[in-house]
C-alpha cells in the first residue's frame, strides 16, 4: 500500500506510528506538523529516524519548513513548495491585528462565505459579534457574556 505522502500521526510522537506501517506505507514525502520546542519533545528523535529511514524522497517538519505545499500533475507530486503562503509583506498579519483590536473593542468584524474574518465590509460578508466568557470552575460557573 505504498503512499506518495504520509502525514505521521500524532505530531510524530513515540507511538504515533510503527516501523510496520511505515515499512507498508513506505511514502515519497512524510510531513510533521508540530511546533517547536513542545511540551511533549515531539517530534520524538527515534520515531524521526525511522520516518527519515522508511521515506524515499523527503520528510518535513512544520517548524522547519513551514506550510508545505504538494503539488500534482493528479499521478505524482510534481513539486514541492515549503513556507507555501508566507506572509512576506505582513498584509495578512496586519489584517490578523486589525480583527483582533476590532473584537477587543467591539468593533464590527466580518465574515465571509469562505469563513475569513475582516474588519472591511464587502459583499457578502456577514457581521459577527465578539462573545466573551468568562471561565470559572466548573462548567456551570462559566457565563457567557453577549454583545
Amino acid at each position: 500500500m505504498p503512499a506518495d505522502l504520509l502525514l505521521v500521526p500524532h505530531h510524530g510522537s513515540a507511538n504515533g506510528c510503527t516501523k510496520e506501517v511505515l515499512e507498508a506505507i513506505k511514502p515519497e514525502y512524510s510531513v510533521i506538523s508540530v511546533g517547536e520546542d513542545n511540551k511533549y519533545g515531539h517530534p520524538d528523535k527515534a520515531l524521526l529516524r525511522l520516518v527519515r529511514e522508511h521515506t524515499r524522497e523527503a520528510v518535513y517538519i512544520t517548524y522547519e519548513d513551514g506550510s508545505v505545499l504538494f503539488e500534482s500533475d493528479g499521478e505524482t507530486i510534481t513539486n514541492v513548495i515549503t513556507h507555501a503562503g508566507q506572509d512576506e509583506d505582513g498584509k495578512k498579519a496586519a489584517e490578523v491585528k486589525a480583527v483582533a483590536a476590532a473584537f477587543g473593542s467591539r468593533a464590527q468584524v466580518y465574515v465571509s462565505r469562505a469563513g475569513a474574518l475582516s474588519t472591511a465590509a464587502a459583499l457578502r460578508v456577514t457581521p459577527v459579534r465578539a462573545t466573551v466568557s468568562h471561565g470559572g470552575e466548573t462548567a456551570g460557573d462559566d457565563d457567557p457574556e453577549v454583545d
